[in-house]
């Protein structure tokens, strides 16, 4: 199946939970990624070594394997290097 997916950031050092209104930045704009079961249903997603975030928002905004509009992510990872 393929889904289209948009990827927000937000940078600040404060707790998510004290803040009224998070100011989310795109950082990968909304892509059609393939989930396909013959490597394993995953996606590989690199950012520049400069990258940095304290959060991360994924948006998905279709899914056609339905026909609609169903996310369907069973687990997301992320790793990095301070």
């Amino acid at each position: 199946r393929t889904q289209e997916i948009e990827i927000s950031s937000c940078a600040t050092n404060q707790s998510y939970s004290s803040m009224s209104s998070p100011s989310f930045e795109v950082v990968k704009p909304n892509a059609p990624y393939e989930f396909n079961p013959n490597s394993g249903n995953r996606v590989l997603l690199s950012f520049e070594p400069s990258f940095s975030c304290r959060f991360l928002k994924l948006v998905i905004r279709s899914n056609d394997i339905s026909g609609g509009y169903a996310a369907q992510l069973s687990e997301v990872s992320v790793y990095g290097t301070k």
